[in-house]
């Protein structure tokens, strides 16, 4: 969970900091030289995918849990609650 929330952490600040090469600069991208924004701009497209693996990893081991041991992982990720069996 720790590198799901790094990998969104750095997709937010890769999205603070690109430009798409046309019309569009994000908030920050004036920080930095154009070739750096662009760079932040590929890295940005890059971690999204990894993000969307990452996702689909914790949505499958949530499952896995749920269905093989039996565990009540879903009511517990929005109530902050586990419940005994």
């Amino acid at each position: 969970m720790t590198l799901l929330l790094l990998v969104l952490l750095f997709q937010v600040v890769t999205g603070l900091l690109g430009n798409d090469d046309s019309d569009y600069s994000a908030p920050l991208s004036h920080w930095l030289s154009h070739d750096a924004s662009s760079l932040m701009t590929a890295l940005h497209a890059y971690s999204f995918d990894l993000l969307l693996i990452l996702v689909g990893l914790h949505v499958g081991a949530v499952l896995t849990h749920v269905v093989l041991h039996r565990d009540k992982m879903l009511k517990a990720m929005f109530t902050g609650v586990k419940e005994r069996w």
